[in-house]
C-alpha cells in the first residue's frame, strides 16, 4: 500500500488497483485482520467500527501496534493512503 501511496494522483485509479492486487477480495487477509482485532482489542471494539471499511484498517493497526510480535502492522504512508482514500470516497 504504501507504494500505492508514493504514486500519488487519482485515488479512484488507485483504489482501482488496490483492490486488483488483493487475492481473493481480501477475505484472507480480512479474516486474519479480525482475528487479530477480536484477539486484541474483543468482539466488541470490531462491532462498534460499524462496518467502516477504513476504520477497520485504523483498528487492526491499533491492534498490531499492540501485539507487534504477532501481527504485522501497516506503515505509516500506508494507513495516510487509508485515510486519504476515505476522504475521496467521502468528498462531494
Amino acid at each position: 500500500m504504501a507504494q500505492f501511496y508514493d504514486k500519488s494522483g487519482d485515488l479512484k485509479r488507485i483504489g482501482i488497483e488496490l483492490r486488483k492486487t488483493i487475492p481473493m477480495s481480501g477475505h484472507p487477509i480480512g479474516y486474519f485482520m479480525t482475528q487479530a482485532i477480536v484477539q486484541t482489542l474483543g468482539k466488541k471494539a470490531l462491532l462498534e467500527q460499524g462496518g467502516n471499511p477504513f476504520e477497520f484498517f485504523r483498528l487492526y493497526n491499533r491492534a498490531a501496534k499492540i501485539q507487534r510480535e504477532r501481527f504485522p502492522a501497516f506503515s505509516e504512508k500506508s494507513m495516510m493512503l487509508i485515510n486519504q482514500l476515505e476522504e475521496s470516497s467521502t468528498a462531494g
